[in-house]
């Protein structure tokens, strides 16, 4: 019965719907056009009737010279001709008329459409050629220029182009019309020429814009009338908005520039280049809001004019010798209030709504609407239906300006519809009741005056304006998607799929909604979600942010998009919603995972940070750790090298050592964290205090949370992300040319009191001169200037509300410096995360990755090629022969060539691949799906398997090298003697891990204030390690050990504990959160751990921790005081806990031996000293050496981490601040007495839990987030300052005496790093201050030495005046700054990073020249003290000195002095990236393309010289240099 009352139902309508209701009276005898039934036809007729009749009446010969009147009742028309504004009416009306016609072509009436628009757009071109006739060239001084301008003037010239136009002969609204209708031309016939006159006068009225500037310094804005006037109108403003919105549209998405001039601060006029589309649009805003402040009235229409000048003359200013004219400051609005005023700022408001959504325009628009009708129109009553509005002076046309801005609104404000209906309906009165020869009165509503039929005093604007309205209301008709006729056809389908539902939805009355969704910043959501709240039914918006949804009319739509606050929408019936979501600028509600869970940001009471994967990848680098420098507080990375594949970083939280790593909640290896793509990651964050208690083994240190990406219900999306980067050594020391080399061994000689000489000649030197001895640059020689790096990454993602899906490939190559290209690594990582609904309730996820990398280098280290390139000096030739294809050996220190020692092809090489496989199974089940009482209750089970695999490789190949003979002219060959024979290691490790874990949680608010949440859980973890390797002396040099000997062979194991181990973990955790109103938060959690490292009784270790928190700024009293409303939130937290640790323990309880027994040397395969061992029977056997002795008590030592901070955000995120306390008590370390224990024991001493020592410190993180107009930027600092004091240590000693023990014992109530070493006094500058030195001195004492501090004051300097003067290279102090900006389309980011409180000191190379031959000469020695005359004997007091950093070539400073060591402190512009968005193309709506360009490591201001800052003394400086990076990608997903 439901679905048949429903077909009668809209069967009725579709009756009544296309019945025909046009009350449409007898046709008159004078002749008109009736349409029955068909309103927007028949206003197009009428529209064509009208002008064509208009066009005969008012225009003369082929010039069609306009007269300005013309009598219907005497066919005579007037000598005055029109202006060039009454011209333009006929282009308005002939402009519309063609519009409708298309419209209704496409509505499928063709008729009129076939019958006239070819003729109207002939009519058209005619019209804008003898426009010509108004045209005129003047020079024009304006604001910021003086340019010649080809205008059209307000009356007709003699002939084209022979207009006045001086001066006020034009002015700026005729321009304005003319630039409306010269596009709407464009957007009817597409015709260049249009859209290019349109633009040239848009140019020429903006010139007009006042942009000088106010005492404060803004612009004072306003279009004048015109060129020659003071004022500045509605008219000469107004109308220009809709054409210049209309301009953006057309270039939106194009490069298209324009440059136009402005006012500076400094009053001086500059240029300034923007796009097209962002002028425009920019421009109609500021002249919109310019009007809406000057001329808009109490009453809400629009007055006419600003006047109120000091002086009606123009007035003229010179600056930099150019002449500009002046601002007009207005003080009065001056009325009337006229239509045309508030009908183009109504059209303003519709368009500027339209293409940018703010609400602001589309309020303004409703309120301009209704309450210009209220005060124009004055409804007739004597003829139902019409309004009568002002007839006067040139009003009609300003009507028919009105009329069209009411239809402009009409989208928007459907309340328009009945001002649209009051001019249809006086149209149409007017034309059936005064229609006389084609032809309307002036007063619509009243008919011929009988002076129209006695004078020519029919406007002939009117008429055109007559014809432009029916033309408007015929597309306005057609703008409702459906005649009435079309209506009927749809209910009648309608009627017929309503059969089709079942009645139950019909309770629902059920609407379509549609609307679009915007920004903040006036830019369409693609992408948001839509949903009907309460139901599974939802929609996504398109490129334009437009949605369309089936919701009950009493329904709720809820809008949801990431980073956009959510937003909720009651429909009450409407059928039309748009909304404006606003950037989520608060942090409080953000989610950040902790141990075992989540939690909101604001409800977490430990020290917890975290940062997105999407901000992590901003700084861009191969290894995940070096992007996360600088971007969580307390987090501190060293990046020590870039050399491929080594990942060669120091990794820490508040310096307590390295932290545990866990990946999507299993513990992992820092290794697999280095080696992980970075582009799956979606958030890390860091658990730096008592909050890491619940991971107990391992986490003493901190944790690091990783989480990747997971997939999400949706339409699947493909993402590409490729690069290529170019990288460059940073600060690398350099060799000496062989002049500079061969003077500072000369003077290395010459230093000598008891008489020196040189050790090279003139005759040397001029070997080189001359070419005679060649040499070689070995900086040239093995290091690039640019190594390539790329990488490319694929994913897809995607699913539905049961299954989703993330799939990710990726793959890694970067190149070393060495320019044999033998350095590299390459890496493939591949990525599975899948979850699924199995059944109600139950979700079953699995997570497979893999990585295979492969790092391939050279035989020799990079650090002993480096080593090995600076000792050899330049003043020998890399090749024995001049064309550089035999390796020389004559002259080189031990005859090592660096040549040799990078290329794998000539020395050798040596393969690290590995594999990793890593997987995770998961089963959760809600119980809240099958009854309501155990809401907030879930089970979670687990299981993991990981497996690593490791094949590594080293073949050593023998090699010869030669020497030039001079005295036979021939190359004598040699076997480089270290690398023969060939030689072959193979290695392999495996590795795996398995983990199994069971959860509980519960989480759960009762009566809005009480939430309690909790988890307890089982876990065990297995972890297994094995190896093998196998070393041959080869016959062939082949890599492969089938072509070795079987002397001297070696097949073993390595016994580390990280190569070789069984080891198990068992734990039982549990957390419990509770929080009353959001206010008061309490957490306490334990964890209750076993490891088999220890012996049993020993093995178990209960680990609590508890934390509060105060968010005060929840209190009710808080949030009363009116002064305190800026804040967001203010919350006071605290914890304290107890961890657990078992260090690097590995079975010290068991008595045993090491079998085989190894040596140092085992890594480069013993071929220069077998492992410990004896010969049996001609046998080599390995020896076994025995274990330290057992120690069955030994346990867990523990972290007692104490931790205080608050958290405080205010104004929406305008400025955060975080700050917290720390420190760390750990007791019971391991430490062996190894002073206590006689060397006749045989065997090391136990470990013990002996050991003690504190870690403190800081931290501070500023945040200031913010958006003005469509900029949003961000800025983060950060500061990190934390000290290790050491209490307790027992590895040190016996002490002699205190002395002894004050002296060498670093480890005991003393801080970390503290160095000792000599202070300076300043330096010797001349033999006077040598002679009248007063202290200790020795004889050989040169100008330029250094002196040092007598510190204990007995008259000599030795190892007594030693004391603590400086800290070691880890700093106290860290910090960083990131700022984040985002403009349209455009992405800045950038990272300021550093360090202070911390000092090296420079080793072996880098302190003194340290080679033979004259190598190891760096050019840093060559600033130093010396004679001006090199020959001249230093120790002449005659001698001429010039001074430099260094003292006398071999006068080196001592090692532990202040000469010596430099403060490590540097600021480095770590990271910075410019990145372009492409805006979105309507055929693939979904499709993003961002390019962008990023550098690293790009600048370093520190005291650091010739090496970097972060690694300074490590290798003795010889360490592989960190990179500067540059970085061209593209990231592409649809």
């Amino acid at each position: 019965m439901k679905n048949l009352f429903t077909l009668l139902t809209l069967l009725l309508l579709t009756l009544v719907a296309c019945s025909n209701d046009s009350a449409v009276d007898e046709k008159p005898d004078n002749g008109g056009t009736y349409v029955p039934g068909n309103l927007p036809v028949q206003n197009v007729a009428r529209a064509i009737e009208l002008i064509d009749n208009a066009v005969e009446c008012y225009f003369t010969g082929t010039g069609m010279a306009m007269s300005r009147y013309y009598n219907p009742y005497t066919g005579n028309r007037s000598s005055e001709l029109g202006s060039v504004w009454m011209y333009t009416s006929s282009i308005e009306a002939v402009n519309a008329a063609m519009k409708a016609m298309k419209t209704g072509k496409t509505k499928g009436e063709t008729a009129l459409y076939d019958s006239h628009f070819n003729r109207y757009k002939e009519l058209l071109a005619q019209l804008y050629d003898n426009l010509e006739f108004y045209a005129g060239t003047f020079t024009l001084t304006s604001y910021t220029q003086t340019k010649q301008w080809t205008v059209y003037g307000v009356n007709r010239g003699n002939g084209k182009g022979a207009a006045q136009v001086e001066g006020t002969l034009n002015v700026y609204d005729d321009q304005m019309w003319l630039v409306r209708e010269l596009l709407e031309s464009y957007h009817i016939t597409g015709e260049q020429r249009y859209l290019e006159k349109a633009e040239y006068l848009t140019e020429y009225v903006l010139d007009g814009w006042d942009c000088t500037l106010d005492e404060q310094g803004s612009p004072l804005g306003g279009i004048t009338w015109g060129p020659g006037y003071i004022t500045k109108h509605s008219c000469s403003n107004g109308p220009i908005v809709s054409p210049l919105v209309w301009l953006h549209e057309i270039y939106k998405g194009k490069p298209d520039e324009v440059t136009y001039g402005y006012v500076a601060a400094d009053n001086s006029r500059k240029l300034r280049t923007e796009k097209k589309s962002d002028y425009y649009l920019n421009f109609a805003k500021a002249v919109y809001d310019w009007q809406k402040k000057h001329l808009l009235r109490p009453d809400g229409v629009y007055d006419d004019m600003m006047g109120g000048y000091d002086s009606p003359d123009i007035k003229y200013v010179t600056i930099d010798g150019e002449r500009y004219r002046t601002g007009s400051k207005l003080r009065d609005r001056v009325g009337p209030a006229i239509t045309y005023n508030s009908g183009t700022m109504l059209s303003g408001a519709a368009d500027l709504f339209r293409v940018t959504s703010d609400a602001t325009y589309q309020t303004d628009l409703a309120e301009l609407t209704d309450n210009s009708f209220a005060y124009f129109a004055k409804p007739e009553a004597a003829k139902p239906g019409c309004y009568t509005f002002d007839v006067s002076g040139f009003c009609n046309w300003f009507n028919g300006v009105l009329m069209r801005g009411y239809v402009d609104a009409y989208s928007t404000h459907t309340a328009a519809a009945s001002c649209i209906e009051a001019f249809q309906n006086n149209l149409d009165y007017a034309y059936e009741n005064y229609q006389y020869k084609h032809m309307l009165p002036t007063n619509l509503l009243v008919g011929w005056y009988k002076a129209e039929k006695n004078k020519n005093n029919v406007e002939g604007m009117f008429t055109f304006a007559f014809a432009a309205e029916y033309a408007v209301l015929a597309n306005y008709e057609w703008s409702k998607n459906f005649s009435k006729m079309r209506q009927g056809l749809s209910y009648m389908v309608m009627a017929f799929l309503l059969m089709l539902i079942p009645a139950g939805v019909f309770a629902q009355n059920s609407i379509s909604v549609s609307g679009i969704v915007m920004d903040d910043t006036n830019e369409p959501v693609i992408g948001a979600a839509v949903m009907v709240k309460g139901t599974t039914i939802g929609v996504i918006t398109d490129i334009d942010g437009r949605y369309t949804i089936s919701t009950p009319a009493d329904g709720i739509l809820s809008f949801s998009y990431v980073g956009l606050k959510d937003k909720e929408e009651k429909v009450n019936g409407r059928t039309t919603i748009n909304i404006i979501m606003q950037t989520d600028s608060k942090m409080i509600d953000e989610v950040v995972v902790i141990g075992y869970g989540t939690q909101r940001r604001g409800s977490v009471t430990g020290a917890v940070s975290a940062v997105k994967g999407q901000d992590m990848i901003k700084t861009k680098n191969e290894n995940p750790q070096n992007m996360l420098t600088g971007r969580i507080p307390g987090l501190r990375v060293w990046q020590k090298s870039s050399e491929p594949g080594t990942f060669n970083n120091s990794f820490d939280i508040r310096g307590m050592g390295s932290p545990l790593i866990i990946i999507d909640g299993i513990p992992r290896s820092t290794e697999e964290f280095q080696r992980l793509n970075a582009m799956d990651i979606d958030d890390i964050s860091v658990l730096k205090d008592a909050s890491a208690a619940i991971y107990g083994v391992r986490a003493a240190n901190g944790v690091v949370l990783v989480t990747t990406k997971k997939g999400g219900a949706g339409k699947t999306e493909f993402s590409y992300n490729g690069s290529y980067t170019f990288q460059q050594p940073s600060r690398m020391p350099e060799l000496c040319d062989p002049y500079e080399s061969m003077t500072l061994f000369n003077e290395m000689s010459m230093n000598n009191i008891n008489g020196g000489s040189w050790v090279f000649s003139e005759e040397s030197f001029e070997a080189f001169r001359n070419g005679t001895r060649r040499t070689t640059d070995w900086n040239d020689l093995i290091i690039s200037n640019v190594a390539p790096q790329t990488q490319h990454d694929i994913s897809i993602s995607g699913g539905n509300e049961k299954t989703k899906f993330y799939i990710s490939m990726g793959y890694f190559y970067q190149e070393g410096i060495f320019r044999s290209g033998d350095l590299n690594y390459n890496k493939f990582n591949l990525r599975s995360n899948i979850s699924t609904e199995v059944a109600k309730g139950i979700k079953f996820e699995l997570g497979v990755s893999g990585i295979s990398d492969e790092r391939n280098t050279p035989y020799s280290s990079a650090q002993d090629i480096i080593r090995n390139y600076w000792r050899q000096g330049v003043l020998y030739p890399a090749y024995a022969d001049p064309e550089g294809t035999m390796l020389n050996y004559n002259g080189l220190d031990m005859e090592q060539n660096t040549v040799a020692m990078m290329t794998a092809d000539i020395s050798g090489y040596k393969k690290y691949k590995q594999k990793y496989f890593q997987s995770s199974a998961t089963l959760t089940v809600d119980f809240s799906e099958y009854t309501p009482v155990l809401k907030g209750l879930t089970a979670k089970a687990m299981f993991s398997y990981d497996y690593r695999a490791d094949n590594n490789e080293a073949f050593r190949k023998e090699y010869y090298q030669y020497a030039y003979d001079e005295q036979t002219g021939t190359y004598n060959q040699k076997v480089y003697n270290e690398s023969s024979p060939s030689n072959m290691r193979r290695e392999f490790y495996d590795k795996s891990q398995m983990l199994g874990q069971f959860t509980v949680n519960y989480d759960r608010t009762f009566n809005d204030v009480h939430h309690v949440g909790g988890v307890v859980g089982w876990e065990v973890q297995k972890r297994n390690g094995d190896n093998f390797y196998a070393v041959r002396d080869l016959a062939f040099s082949m890599p492969y050990l089938l072509a070795g000997v079987t002397e001297g062979q070696i097949g073993a194991m390595q016994t580390g504990n990280n190569d070789l181990y069984e080891q198990a973990n068992e734990a039982l955790i549990g957390r419990v959160n509770y929080s009353f109103a959001d206010r008061y938060l309490l957490e306490a959690q334990f964890r209750y751990d076993g490891s088999s490292k220890f012996a049993k009784g020993h093995q178990w270790g209960f680990f609590p921790s508890v934390s509060a928190g105060w968010r005060v700024s929840e209190e009710p009293f808080f949030k009363s005081i009116d002064a305190l409303k800026f804040v967001n939130q203010l919350k006071l937290r605290a914890s304290y806990g107890v961890l657990g640790d078992d260090g690097d323990l590995n079975y010290d309880w068991a008595m045993g031996y090491t079998y085989p027994a190894t040596s140092g040397n085992m890594s480069n395969g013993d071929y220069n000293g077998y492992s410990p061992g004896y010969i049996f029977g001609g046998k080599f056997i390995s020896a076994a050496s025995p274990m330290a002795l057992p120690n069955e008590n030994i346990t867990w030592f523990k972290s007692k981490t104490f931790d205080v901070g608050f958290d405080f955000e205010a104004w929406n995120g305008l400025l955060g601040v975080s700050f917290d306390y720390f420190n760390r008590l750990r007791t019971g370390r391991f430490a062996r007495r190894t002073g206590d224990l006689p060397t006749v024991v045989g065997a090391s001493a136990p470990r013990e839990n002996l050991d003690s020592d504190r870690q403190f410190g800081m931290e501070l993180e500023l945040t200031h987030r913010n958006k003005i107009g469509q900029v949003a930027y961000n800025l983060k600092g950060i500061a990190t300052v934390t000290r290790q004091k050491y209490l307790t240590a027992s590895e040190k000693g016996p002490w002699a005496n205190s002395y002894d023990r004050w002296r060498n014992d670093n480890l005991t109530n003393r801080y970390q790093g503290v160095q000792f070493g000599y202070t300076s006094a300043g330096r010797y500058t001349s033999w006077n201050d040598i002679w009248s030195y007063p202290g200790y001195k020795e004889r050989d004492i040169l100008p330029g030495d250094y002196k040092y501090e007598d510190w204990n004051g007995d008259g000599e300097i030795n190892g007594q005046d030693e004391h603590p003067f400086a800290v070691d290279q880890t700093p106290w102090l860290q910090f960083s700054l990131n700022a984040g900006l985002q403009w349209k389309n455009l992405d800045f980011n950038m990272l300021l990073q550093g360090s202070a409180l911390g000092s090296m000191e420079y080793k072996e190379p880098l302190h003194e020249i340290w080679g033979k031959n004259g190598g190891g000469a760096l050019t840093q020695f060559l600033d130093r003290w010396h004679p001006v005359d090199p020959k001249a004997d230093p120790y002449d007091p005659s001698t001429v000195w010039t001074s430099g950093h260094y003292a006398y070539t071999g006068r080196w400073a001592k090692n532990n002095s202040a000469f010596n060591r430099v403060s490590t402190a540097y600021l480095r512009l770590k990271s910075i990236e410019l990145g372009y968005t492409f805006p979105k193309l309507k055929q693939i709506p979904n499709a993003s393309l961002r390019i962008y360009a990023n550098a690293y490591n790009l600048l370093t201001f520190t005291g650091v010289k010739f090496v970097d800052p972060e690694h300074p003394d490590d290798d003795l400086g010889r360490m592989y240099p960190l990179n500067k990076t540059y970085t061209l990608g593209v990231s592409l997903s649809f």
